[in-house]
């Protein structure tokens, strides 16, 4: 249930803007797992001097700031993941890449107020907030005094704090005839 911001420096057609809106919340959907009706995007068009952007892009008329507060949980492979995925639904709008930027504000379950004025950390969402890439394991390159083995990592929460557990999942010793 994230809410963003889309702040750009140019008027768009009605069209167009709902398309910038869909195209932003389609990355979040994506990379957050919202569901597709967790829908809070605002879009801003400044007159291009009350919006100064960095004075080294090429277009600065397509520069685009998007603000994104959302519940606080989410990895960073998972932001990543959105700031990507943003950047390449817009795209399609010639905005360029470099003109692009996001901000992340994760703010904590209890801060917020919704569904008729409850707190956020007291409300069933009806989907994770947590999203985590896939478990992996890594499997080190033994040395010569070393056996071979498997860390994996789980993610797992403490006072709802997102925490990654790490375990040996399994460990062989090193034949001696082995070099």
């Amino acid at each position: 249930m994230p809410s963003v911001l889309i702040e750009v420096r140019r008027q768009h057609l009605q069209e167009q803007e709902i398309a910038l809106m869909d195209a932003v919340h389609a990355a979040l959907q994506e990379a957050f797992k919202i569901l597709p009706g967790d829908k809070n995007v605002r879009l801003i068009a400044h007159e291009p001097h009350r919006f100064a952007c960095p004075p080294a892009r090429q277009q600065p008329e397509f520069y685009t700031h998007i603000s994104i507060d959302a519940f606080a949980g989410r990895s960073l492979e998972a932001k990543r993941n959105l700031y990507k995925a943003i950047v390449n639904n817009l795209a399609p709008f010639g905005i360029p890449k470099d003109h692009v930027k996001i901000l992340v504000r994760e703010i904590s379950k209890e801060n917020w107020g919704i569904r008729g004025g409850q707190a956020g950390c007291d409300v069933t969402l009806g989907f994770q907030i947590e999203v985590y890439p896939p478990r992996t394991a890594t499997r080190p390159k033994p040395d010569s005094t070393a056996g071979a083995f498997c860390i994996t990592t789980t993610p797992a929460t403490i006072n709802s704090t997102p925490i990654s557990r790490a375990m040996v999942i399994g460990w062989a010793a090193k034949p001696a005839n082995v070099k």
